[in-house]
């Protein structure tokens, strides 16, 4: 059968052409340009020379670039060049010219096309007190995974020994499979592995992921774990985590899997399978939500089992001209161990009414809602560490519930800028426990120049004032937030904060203030404190495509400097042309990190 893919489009402009009857020999004269994708030649006087196998040979002198764009950032001076149909370019007498001067001549030089095997631009970095590192890399296509499938492999040395193997595989089509997979093997002193990756695969000829099977993994293996691990996010995650999750649209949506869980490093893994069950209805005005997971962890000290279940139920209905709604969301969580002393039983449970309030103003729309909450939450769990998923665990055994009074109020337009605030304003009752004012604020606003996250509680009324203190007794006030805030143009100058922290009466109190963010997994939540960050970014050019930027992290309770890094970064408008380079500290690695990254197209 023959190649029904049709041969790539040779386009050129020029004030004289001088061809055969063939079209096989062709001469352009003045203010030439050639373009055969994705390559764009200009010349003052070009030979254009066409082989049976499709070919272009031309003679120059000409200039080659990468950029359909008028002033290309990135260019080869070249005598004679021969185009391939596949979009590789071999060229001879080439020298390499950035913003028009020329930095680098080379014989002889080869650009191969995305889908054919080639060399990746060489990489430089200076890893803190292993001093530098250089790599190179090596593209290999794999055509017979997907389209788009690829494996980058880049290998490099450090000078002062030592070595690092570096490997993406990645498959970032539209087709049926979308995955990316990391490997990083880093040795001196000591070994380091780190994984990351996620994908998701569906049947095929499916428009919608029907029968699917995802994956995800984040792991950093090695005695040198968390000295080695450059991102200050990668040191700070307690534990290693790997999932794969095999699902089927039939009745109740089963999904079946397995799951690795181990502290981060060198501590036991612990692995097992896991099964979950979800399925949805409407029941006239009542929607309904449930979903059931369970699993079993086996590691060197026996099993530990997990499980969790969550139910959503919401309704509407209007009452004359108002709409009233109503909804109510609960969830248990917890696992079981054979040890004696630990364990962590927890459920959850919040109902809420509100009568939502609209009115249009122009190209805007203001709502108000009154309404009434009721949160509760109850647990039994013991040992004082945390657990397998790397969550404090909370102490002892009780319940809390918090009725409250709530009002929100929002703004938004046609053109997507949106604001919203929700405060509410009640008391904990806890078992055994005085009775407690509780706060809590919900703000969320996206607009051109400011875009902000942020949510918190507080228990009692010194709750706002505990910045500095750690977890106290069941009599003392505590608060739990995250919020996060960005001001500026988008492509703008930036400035940007964010805090995240925990300073709670109990980790009942604080399950109880802030389901949605208790129990508390992620980052320097892991322990009570607060965690400061703020970041800016300016652009050095009226596009934009040259950027500086600054980032530092604080550990608030202790006073301390966790993190500061700055980074330049260049991105040309038509996308030909990539660097990006960095430099930082980080809490528990010696010396500054700094790297240097370039990314050519094709």
């Amino acid at each position: 059968m023959p190649d029904a893919t049709p041969p790539p489009v040779v386009a050129f402009e020029a004030d004289r052409v001088d061809a055969d009857a063939e079209l096989r020999d062709v001469t352009l004269s003045g203010r030439v340009r050639l373009a055969r994708a994705p390559f764009v030649v200009r010349a003052d006087r070009l030979r254009v020379v066409r082989g049976p196998d499709g070919r272009l040979e031309v003679v120059g002198p000409l200039l080659l670039s990468p950029c359909p764009c008028d002033d290309p950032p990135l260019s080869f001076g070249v005598d004679r060049a021969v185009l391939d149909e596949d979009g590789s370019a071999t060229l001879v007498g080439a020298r390499v010219l950035l913003f028009g001067r020329e930095v680098l001549p080379v014989p002889r030089l080869w650009l191969r096309a995305p889908d054919r095997v080639g060399l990746l631009p060489p990489g430089l970095a200076w890893r803190g007190a292993q001093g530098p590192l250089a790599s190179v890399g090596v593209h290999v296509p794999l055509s017979p995974l997907g389209e788009h499938a690829h494996l980058d492999v880049r290998p490099g040395v450090y000078l002062r020994g030592g070595h690092e193997l570096a490997a993406t595989l990645a498959d970032e089509g539209q087709g049926e499979t979308r995955a990316r997979v990391s490997v990083r093997w880093d040795r001196m002193s000591g070994d380091l592995v780190a994984v990351e990756g996620q994908g998701a695969t569906r049947a095929a000829g499916q428009r919608e992921p029907r029968d699917r099977l995802a994956f995800r993994v984040d792991a950093v293996r090695g005695e040198r774990a968390q000295s080695g691990s450059i991102s200050l996010d990668a040191a700070a995650r307690a534990h290693d985590r790997a999932d794969v999750l095999a699902s089927a649209e039939l009745p109740l949506r089963p999904s079946l899997g397995l799951r690795m869980i181990a502290p981060r490093g060198t501590g036991p893994v612990t692995w097992g399978p896991r099964v979950a069950l979800g399925h949805g209805a409407a029941l006239g005005p009542l929607a309904v939500l449930a979903t059931a997971e369970g699993g079993t962890l086996a590691g060197p000290d026996g099993a530990t089992h997990l499980g969790r279940v969550d139910l959503d139920a919401s309704s509407a209905t209007w009452l004359g001209v108002a709409r009233a709604s109503a909804s109510a969301r609960g969830s248990a969580a917890g696992f079981l161990t054979p040890r004696a002393g630990t364990s962590d039983l927890a459920a959850t449970g919040r109902a809420e009414l509100a009568l939502p309030l609209a009115r249009r103003h122009g190209d805007a729309l203001s709502t108000i809602e009154p309404g009434l909450r009721v949160t509760a939450a109850v647990a039994r769990a013991e040992g004082e560490r945390t657990d397998t998923l790397g969550r404090p665990l909370a102490h002892g055994s009780g319940s809390a519930v918090i009725p409250a009074l709530a009002l929100a109020t929002g703004l938004g337009s046609i053109d997507g800028d949106a604001a919203r605030l929700d405060l509410s304003t009640g008391a904990l009752a806890e078992a055994g426990a005085k009775v407690t004012p509780a706060f809590r604020a919900e703000l969320a606003a996206d607009a051109a120049l400011a875009r902000l996250r942020a949510e918190g509680a507080a228990l009692g009324w010194r709750g706002w004032r505990g910045w500095t203190r750690g977890p106290g007794g069941a009599d003392e006030d505590g608060a739990v937030a995250i919020a996060t805030a960005s001001l500026g143009p988008r492509r703008g100058p930036t400035v940007g904060a964010g805090v995240e922290g925990l300073v709670s009466a109990s980790p009942l109190a604080a399950r109880a203030l802030a389901p949605e963010l208790s129990p508390l997994s992620s980052g320097w939540l892991q322990v009570p404190g607060w965690t400061g960050r703020l970041d800016a970014g300016l652009p050095l050019t009226r596009t934009g495509a040259l950027r500086i930027g600054a980032e530092a992290y604080w550990d608030l309770s202790a006073g301390e400097r966790l993190a500061e890094r700055f980074t330049l970064g260049y991105a040309h408008p038509c996308g030909c042309l990539a660097a990006f380079a960095s430099a930082g500290h980080r809490r528990g690695r010696d010396g500054v990190d700094a790297a240097l990254t370039l990314g050519l197209v094709p």
